[in-house]
């Protein structure tokens, strides 16, 4: 994690695409429902950068040509999936929303639910306990 934060601070602000190393774990526990999708890539609202991938985003935060890094597309959904979406906890929704911006490879799913789950943990609403 060190690593990324130097990464992250010595990224200059001309456009370059950075290519980061991947994590090597695979998560084995994704549920046969889960929505897949294919490989997101996010670009900058001023249009003057690459494409780059959600780690590369979060890592340079403003785009370097000072836009915000938005998905390239919004993905569609299928009534099935739609409906399968509405019988799902706050939190199970949250990773699955997520999980469509967010590659496996840049955030196992195993780690991208605990991530959610920390990031509620500490609301009181019912609507939103995980």
């Amino acid at each position: 994690m060190r690593a990324i934060r130097t990464l992250a601070r010595s990224l200059s602000r001309s456009c370059l695409v950075v290519s980061l190393p991947r994590s090597s774990r695979a998560s084995t526990n994704q549920p046969t429902n889960h929505i897949s999708k294919s490989g997101m890539r996010f670009i900058s609202t001023r249009g003057q950068c690459p494409q780059v991938s959600f780690e590369e985003a979060v890592l340079q935060g403003y785009a370097p040509d000072g836009g915000l890094y938005v998905p390239e597309r919004i993905p569609t959904l299928t009534p099935e999936q739609l409906a399968h979406l509405a019988t799902l906890s706050f939190c199970e929704l949250a990773v699955e929303i997520l999980s469509l911006f967010i590659e496996a490879h840049e955030i196992p799913r195993d780690d991208l639910v605990a991530l959610v789950h920390k990031s509620y943990a500490s609301f009181r609403s019912e609507q939103v306990v995980c």
